[in-house]
Parts: structure tokens; C-alpha cells; sequence
């Protein structure tokens, strides 16, 4: 995991990202980017999985923050989990943005960094509007439902 972004790598600092900007895009599917270190230590899981002698490990929590755009959401799981992800105006986390288990601080937790929602628009044609809305509506589900933990931002459209 990388500690800052570089041009055309805006993905390096979190282990999985599910790149989810439209619902529209669900037949082609949606890019799944995968770190490294992320790609070996779910090999290393399944293998203990299937592993009939492997001590069962601890499950994992996901902690997951939602609220709106621009609003703090990777500022408080770098305050919770000793992480230095970039977080300001011009960083934009995408769709759903994972970092595994790692640090005493986060040893059995999974945190979910989130795409903010009513972001802006700049095309404001009813069907885009609609797509936003309807994105925004399934992201929001698919994380409560993914959540042990959720902390929320002020969003009122839970």
C-alpha cells in the first residue's frame, strides 16, 4: 500500500477497489483493483480456509464511514486507524475502497472508505440524474449491508 497518489495510480493507497461510478455500467462490470499485498493475503486466508488442520482465525469486522461529498470521510478512518490515506478537497475516494487488516490498531478490522454522495453533476439531464441517484441509492445499500460497523457523516437518505 503506497502512501501518497501518483499521476494515473489513484487507486494505490487502498488494498481492493470496487471502482463503482454507474449503475450503467453494471453489464460490462465494474474494475476491481486489487494491491500486491492484498492479492497474497486473501491467497494466504483461502488457504487456511481449506486448510482442515489451520486454527480458525478471528473474524474480521468491516468498519465502513458513508456521509457526503467532501465531508471528512478518510480524515476519520485516518484518525481510527492510524492510517496517512490522502484526504482533501482534491482527493476523491472511488466506489468502495477497502484496506485490510494490518496494524495493531486495525489487527481485525476491514475498513470501507466510500464515494461521498451528492457529489456534483455536470451533466444534469433527468436520465444522468436518475443514474446518479439510483447509484448512489445502491452504493449506500450494498455498504449497510457489508457493515459490522457504520459511521455515518450527517447523511439523511439512509
Amino acid at each position: 500500500m503506497g502512501q501518497g497518489r501518483s499521476a494515473g495510480n489513484e487507486f494505490e493507497d487502498y488494498d481492493i477497489v470496487i471502482d463503482i461510478e454507474s449503475l450503467k455500467d453494471a453489464g460490462k462490470g465494474w474494475p476491481i483493483l486489487v494491491s500486491p499485498a492484498a492479492s497474497r493475503a486473501v491467497g494466504e486466508r483461502l488457504k487456511q480456509h481449506f486448510d482442515a488442520a489451520a486454527v480458525p482465525q478471528e473474524k474480521e469486522i468491516v468498519v465502513s464511514v458513508i456521509g457526503f461529498f467532501n465531508k471528512g470521510k478518510t480524515f476519520v478512518i485516518n484518525k481510527i486507524a492510524a492510517l496517512s490515506l490522502p484526504s482533501a478537497r482534491q482527493v476523491h475516494t472511488r466506489g468502495l475502497s477497502f484496506i485490510l487488516p494490518g496494524n495493531e490498531r486495525r489487527q481485525n478490522c476491514v475498513f470501507l472508505d466510500t464515494a461521498g454522495t451528492n457529489s456534483p453533476v455536470w451533466d444534469v439531464s433527468d436520465c444522468n440524474m436518475i443514474d446518479k441517484r439510483s447509484t448512489e441509492l445502491f452504493l449506500q445499500k450494498l455498504i449497510v449491508g457489508l457493515s459490522d460497523v457504520l459511521l455515518s457523516g450527517g447523511s439523511r437518505n439512509l
